[in-house]
């Protein structure tokens, strides 16, 4: 009799422990989401040339600590997920070509074959104020009624005849 006492408590403890041990850990809720396209068009005059690479994307920032950022093609297929954790850029792509990179310009230098302002842009999420470096111009920044940011158009022009516009469009 004693030993079915002892049996079953134990058998629950047990169990119970063993159903804690296997728990994930909760995922950070992160403090700002934005989704919308992103469209990076080169265009040269001469030779007339002209190039563009356009995703979708979901942006989520983790009390501007870490932010994380979903490249999806049209048809909504991830293409790579980019995490900066405020010390390197971590780059996951869908074909397992994972890289690490020192910067966000190593970055876009390397996948859009561009400098990119994109560590510059993140301000404005948060409906502040941005400051482009050099060659970088603010040619449309729209936004919508509760002051968040809805289009934003920057583009930049080189001596060599070359014209680089970046567009990122937030639905949600």
């Amino acid at each position: 009799m004693i030993n079915k006492i002892i049996k079953w408590p134990l058998l629950l403890l047990v169990l119970f422990l063993t159903a804690c041990s296997s728990l994930k850990k909760a995922e950070e809720t992160p403090s700002l989401v934005k989704e919308g396209r992103i469209a990076v068009v080169v265009s040269q005059l001469l030779p007339k040339k002209r190039s563009a690479d356009t995703f979708n994307f979901m942006w989520r920032d983790f009390d501007r600590r870490t932010q994380e950022l979903i490249f999806t093609n049209t048809l909504g297929i991830t293409v790579a997920k980019i995490i900066d954790d405020g010390h390197k850029i971590s780059v996951q792509s869908a074909l397992g070509d994972d890289k690490v990179f020192s910067s966000w310009d190593e970055f876009s230098q390397y996948y859009f074959g561009q400098l990119l302002p994109l560590d510059q842009i993140r301000p404005l999420f948060y409906g502040e104020t941005i400051h482009l470096s050099e060659p970088w111009k603010v040619d449309t920044l729209e936004y919508n009624q509760k002051q968040a940011i809805k289009k934003l158009v920057v583009s930049s022009d080189d001596l060599n005849g070359r014209r680089v516009k970046l567009t990122i469009v937030v639905t949600k």
